[in-house]
C-alpha cells in the first residue's frame, strides 16, 4: 500500500513546532482536507484508490467524496476544473497537493511502474529531494522526502565570507 510501504507522513511538521502550533490553535482543529474539482468522479476515486492505493473515507450521491491515507485526507468534488489556470500552474511548476513521505526512491519506483503520468522526475533541490505527478484531472501533486530535512536546513544556511567578520569572531 502506497500510504503506509512508502511513509506518508501524517505530519510533516517536526514535532517541536507541532508543539508551539497546539499551544496556538485552536484545539477544535484537527484536520485538513484539500477539495479538487474534478471530471469524472469515478475516474478520481480509481486514480487515487488504484493507483496511489488510498482509502475512500466516504461518497455522497454521485458528486462528492473523501480519500485518504494515513490520517490524510483529499475531498472530491464533481465539476469543472479550469484546464486554463491548471496550465498556466503547471508552467511555473506549481503544485496543488504536497505530501511529505519517509521512502521516496521506494515511492518512485512504484510510480514509474503504475505508469502514473510524472510531471517532474526525482531531482535533488536545496530544500530537499521531490517529484511531481499529474492526476486525471491536471491537478499536480508533489511528494516529497521529510527524512533528513533538520540536517538538510543546516547544511544550507548561510555562510559568513566575510574575512573580517570570522577574524572578529574569533579574536
Amino acid at each position: 500500500m502506497v500510504c503506509t510501504q512508502f511513509g506518508l507522513a501524517a505530519s510533516c511538521v517536526r514535532s517541536d513546532v507541532r508543539q508551539k502550533m497546539k499551544k496556538s490553535l485552536p484545539e477544535t482543529i484537527h484536520c485538513m482536507s484539500p477539495q479538487l474539482v474534478v471530471s469524472d468522479i469515478g475516474r478520481s476515486i480509481q486514480f487515487y484508490t488504484e493507483q496511489l492505493e488510498f482509502s475512500i473515507n466516504f461518497r455522497h450521491e454521485d458528486f462528492y467524496a473523501g480519500v485518504g491515507c494515513a490520517g490524510n485526507s483529499v475531498h472530491l468534488k464533481l465539476g469543472a476544473p479550469s484546464k486554463q489556470e491548471q496550465e498556466r500552474r503547471r508552467e511555473n511548476e506549481d503544485v496543488d497537493i504536497v505530501f511529505g513521505v519517509t521512502d521516496l526512491d521506494g515511492l518512485y519506483k512504484t510510480v514509474k511502474a503504475k505508469e502514473i503520468h510524472i510531471v517532474l522526475p526525482l531531482r535533488e533541490m536545496p530544500y530537499g529531494r521531490e517529484f511531481y505527478i499529474q492526476d486525471p484531472d491536471g491537478y499536480v501533486l508533489a511528494f516529497f522526502d521529510v527524512t533528513n530535512r533538520g540536517k538538510r536546513a543546516q547544511s544550507h544556511q548561510a555562510v559568513d565570507t566575510n574575512p573580517e567578520s570570522r577574524s572578529a569572531r574569533s579574536g
